[in-house]
């Protein structure tokens, strides 16, 4: 493939965990291993890593996968990050390894850190990849993974359908993708157990990240916050 043809297709990446946690909590316990083992979620993993592939005829993917909760730098940050999430029991562990093991047998490049999580994995291949000027795709349902949009790029929700991108976004939250972690650190984030800044929900958040560019420049006004034209900005 030459350079200029590379640059025409898309390079997708998966959030694997997100479609494996998918089927395991939405589909019954009722297909086993011979030894055992439930296979709701590598069934229900399976059957959208192979429709994809069938429908999409990718030339370039790769799949990330989670398996850092409790080890990720962010714990060191701050060590209640995702505090309530619980570690996979010896079942879910034993599905998730399987389907990664599909995953690669179906010629998917994996990723996967004890330190970084699927998104930070994510992330850097997107890099690379418009490095070298290709259009990202990320399949996935996580909201998170937005932060990442550029133009060309789109998050795919394949079992929806949906896609989603710079400019949808915007609309659906009030920033843009660039400002999507200060907009989080300001309402919080509760299904990672970050707690945010108490009194800033969704609308204070994207009308203080329509005046500033993101928290350094908040921070380096703080006097100026006080005067906006938002309900309780002196409380803020």
């Amino acid at each position: 493939m030459d350079s200029k043809e590379a640059a025409s297709d898309p390079l997708y990446l998966i959030d694997a965990s997100i479609y494996i946690f998918g089927a395991y909590f939405s589909l019954p316990d009722q297909w086993h291993s011979p030894q055992g083992w439930p296979l709701n979620a590598v069934y229900g993993y399976t059957r959208f890593l192979v429709k994809f592939l069938m429908t999409s005829k990718p030339k370039d993917v790769a799949a990330a996968f989670d398996e850092s909760l409790g080890s990720c730098f962010r714990n060191e940050i701050y060590s209640d990050y995702k505090c309530s999430r619980e570690l996979p029991d010896e079942e879910l562990a034993f599905q998730l390894q399987a389907c990664r093991n599909i995953t690669e047998l179906a010629g998917v490049k994996c990723f996967a850190s004890e330190r970084f999580e699927a998104d930070d994995l994510i992330a850097s291949l997107a890099r690379r990849g418009r490095e070298k000027k290709r259009q990202i795709v990320i399949l996935t349902r996580d909201k998170d993974l937005g932060q990442l949009l550029q133009a060309r790029d789109y998050l795919w929700d394949f079992n929806k359908n949906m896609r989603t991108d710079a400019d949808s976004f915007k609309d659906k939250y009030g920033v843009s993708a660039n400002q999507f972690a200060d907009y989080l650190a300001l309402t919080g984030d509760q299904s990672d157990d970050i707690p945010g800044i108490v009194g800033i929900g969704p609308r204070k958040a994207s009308a203080l990240l329509e005046k500033f560019s993101g928290i350094e420049e908040i921070v380096a006004n703080i006097d100026e916050v006080a005067k906006l034209p938002i309900r309780g900005a002196a409380a803020m």
